[in-house]
Protein backbone atom coordinates (compact mmCIF):
# COMPACT_ATOMS: atom_id res chain seq x y z
CA UNK A 1 0.00 0.00 0.00
CA UNK A 2 3.03 2.16 0.90
CA UNK A 3 4.12 1.88 -2.30
CA UNK A 4 1.56 3.64 -4.36
CA UNK A 5 2.61 6.95 -3.79
CA UNK A 6 6.18 8.77 -4.03
CA UNK A 7 6.63 11.36 -0.97
CA UNK A 8 8.94 14.69 -2.20
CA UNK A 9 9.50 17.90 -0.80
CA UNK A 10 7.05 20.76 -2.85
CA UNK A 11 8.39 23.78 -4.14
CA UNK A 12 6.83 26.64 -5.46
CA UNK A 13 6.74 25.35 -8.94
CA UNK A 14 4.03 22.79 -7.41
CA UNK A 15 1.46 25.71 -6.16
CA UNK A 16 -0.85 24.83 -9.28
CA UNK A 17 -1.71 21.35 -8.92
CA UNK A 18 -1.98 22.23 -4.60
CA UNK A 19 -4.88 24.66 -5.20
CA UNK A 20 -6.21 22.13 -7.82
CA UNK A 21 -5.90 19.10 -4.88
CA UNK A 22 -7.19 22.19 -2.69
CA UNK A 23 -10.53 22.59 -4.24
CA UNK A 24 -11.22 18.81 -3.73
CA UNK A 25 -11.15 18.85 0.06
CA UNK A 26 -12.03 22.30 1.35
CA UNK A 27 -15.00 24.27 0.89
CA UNK A 28 -15.13 27.49 -0.67
CA UNK A 29 -14.51 29.35 2.64
CA UNK A 30 -11.67 27.54 3.15
CA UNK A 31 -9.98 28.18 0.03
CA UNK A 32 -6.40 30.28 -0.63
CA UNK A 33 -4.64 31.89 -3.15
CA UNK A 34 -1.47 30.79 -5.18
CA UNK A 35 0.24 34.09 -3.36
CA UNK A 36 -0.53 31.94 0.10
CA UNK A 37 0.79 28.76 -1.01
CA UNK A 38 3.63 29.79 -2.87
CA UNK A 39 4.50 31.85 0.67
CA UNK A 40 4.50 29.28 3.14
CA UNK A 41 6.45 26.67 0.85
CA UNK A 42 8.87 29.04 0.31
CA UNK A 43 9.12 29.79 4.31
CA UNK A 44 10.72 26.27 4.52
CA UNK A 45 12.80 24.14 1.47
CA UNK A 46 12.32 20.98 3.37
CA UNK A 47 9.01 20.62 5.30
CA UNK A 48 6.14 21.10 2.54
CA UNK A 49 5.70 17.65 0.67
CA UNK A 50 3.36 16.38 -1.48
CA UNK A 51 2.40 12.66 -2.52
CA UNK A 52 2.11 11.66 -6.04
CA UNK A 53 0.81 8.72 -7.97
CA UNK A 54 2.69 8.87 -11.76
CA UNK A 55 2.07 12.82 -12.33
CA UNK A 56 -0.59 13.14 -10.39
CA UNK A 57 -0.65 14.96 -6.88
CA UNK A 58 -2.95 13.09 -4.69
CA UNK A 59 -1.96 14.73 -1.26
CA UNK A 60 -0.02 17.79 0.14
CA UNK A 61 1.28 18.96 3.50
CA UNK A 62 2.62 22.22 3.89
CA UNK A 63 4.28 23.00 7.27
CA UNK A 64 7.19 25.67 8.41
CA UNK A 65 9.28 26.30 11.28
CA UNK A 66 7.78 28.51 13.78
CA UNK A 67 8.93 30.20 17.41
CA UNK A 68 6.12 29.92 20.39
CA UNK A 69 2.61 29.68 19.25
CA UNK A 70 3.02 31.86 15.91
CA UNK A 71 -0.07 30.80 13.90
CA UNK A 72 -0.76 32.39 10.36
CA UNK A 73 -4.21 33.84 9.19
CA UNK A 74 -6.46 31.98 7.00
CA UNK A 75 -5.12 32.92 2.95
CA UNK A 76 -2.39 35.18 4.31
CA UNK A 77 1.31 35.19 2.44
CA UNK A 78 2.64 37.12 5.72
CA UNK A 79 3.96 34.71 8.40
CA UNK A 80 6.32 34.95 10.90
CA UNK A 81 8.59 31.45 10.07
CA UNK A 82 11.96 30.79 11.68
CA UNK A 83 14.98 28.93 10.40
CA UNK A 84 14.71 25.26 10.78
CA UNK A 85 17.90 25.28 13.71
CA UNK A 86 16.33 28.25 14.79
CA UNK A 87 12.84 26.67 15.59
CA UNK A 88 10.14 25.60 18.91
CA UNK A 89 7.67 24.24 17.28
CA UNK A 90 6.86 23.23 13.51
CA UNK A 91 3.24 24.36 12.36
CA UNK A 92 1.33 22.26 9.62
CA UNK A 93 -0.84 24.78 7.66
CA UNK A 94 -2.67 22.13 5.37
CA UNK A 95 -2.76 18.65 4.79
CA UNK A 96 -5.38 17.60 2.15
CA UNK A 97 -5.43 14.01 0.44
CA UNK A 98 -7.95 13.65 -2.50
CA UNK A 99 -11.43 12.16 -2.02
CA UNK A 100 -10.36 8.64 -3.75
CA UNK A 101 -7.24 8.50 -1.94
CA UNK A 102 -8.35 8.78 1.55
CA UNK A 103 -8.02 5.93 3.74
CA UNK A 104 -4.90 4.10 1.57
CA UNK A 105 -2.34 5.92 4.54
CA UNK A 106 -0.85 9.15 2.07
CA UNK A 107 -2.00 11.51 4.89
CA UNK A 108 0.41 9.42 7.64
CA UNK A 109 3.14 9.01 5.08
CA UNK A 110 3.34 12.66 4.28
CA UNK A 111 2.89 13.60 8.58
CA UNK A 112 5.61 10.82 8.55
CA UNK A 113 7.72 13.03 6.09
CA UNK A 114 7.63 15.66 8.45
CA UNK A 115 8.33 14.03 11.46
CA UNK A 116 11.46 12.73 10.25
CA UNK A 117 12.41 16.21 9.21
CA UNK A 118 11.07 18.04 12.39
CA UNK A 119 13.39 14.72 14.47
CA UNK A 120 16.53 15.66 12.75
CA UNK A 121 16.06 19.23 13.99
CA UNK A 122 15.34 18.69 17.28
CA UNK A 123 11.80 20.05 16.79
CA UNK A 124 9.20 18.00 18.88
CA UNK A 125 6.59 20.36 19.23
CA UNK A 126 3.71 20.35 16.14
CA UNK A 127 0.60 22.85 15.97
CA UNK A 128 -2.32 22.61 13.20
CA UNK A 129 -5.29 24.17 12.99
CA UNK A 130 -8.22 21.96 13.06
CA UNK A 131 -11.06 22.45 10.31
CA UNK A 132 -13.85 20.75 9.03
CA UNK A 133 -15.16 18.36 11.58
CA UNK A 134 -11.10 17.04 10.98
CA UNK A 135 -10.02 17.08 15.24
CA UNK A 136 -10.76 13.28 15.35
CA UNK A 137 -8.10 12.96 12.96
CA UNK A 138 -5.46 14.66 14.49
CA UNK A 139 -6.25 13.02 17.71
CA UNK A 140 -5.81 9.88 16.50
CA UNK A 141 -2.29 11.26 15.41
CA UNK A 142 -1.68 12.67 19.02
CA UNK A 143 -2.96 15.81 18.81
CA UNK A 144 -4.46 17.55 21.94
CA UNK A 145 -6.72 20.99 22.38
CA UNK A 146 -4.49 23.82 22.96
CA UNK A 147 -6.43 26.58 25.54
CA UNK A 148 -4.92 29.05 22.72
CA UNK A 149 -7.54 30.26 20.17
CA UNK A 150 -7.07 29.36 16.68
CA UNK A 151 -5.27 31.98 14.35
CA UNK A 152 -7.84 34.57 12.86
CA UNK A 153 -10.08 33.51 9.12
CA UNK A 154 -10.45 30.12 10.27
CA UNK A 155 -14.47 29.93 11.57
CA UNK A 156 -15.85 29.40 15.11
CA UNK A 157 -15.53 25.92 14.89
CA UNK A 158 -12.00 26.17 14.28
CA UNK A 159 -9.75 24.22 17.18
CA UNK A 160 -5.85 24.90 17.96
CA UNK A 161 -4.46 21.77 18.37
CA UNK A 162 -0.66 20.95 19.61
CA UNK A 163 1.53 17.59 19.36
CA UNK A 164 4.38 17.15 21.92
Amino acid sequence: MHHEVEIRTLDTADVPYVLRLQETAYAANFLEDADSFAAKISASDETSFGAWHNSEMVGYLIAFPIEGHAGVTLNSSTMSSVRLHEAQAMYIHDLAVRPEWRGRAVADQLLAALTTVSAAHAISVCHVVSVQGSRGFWENRGFVVSADPPPNGYGPEAVLMLRR
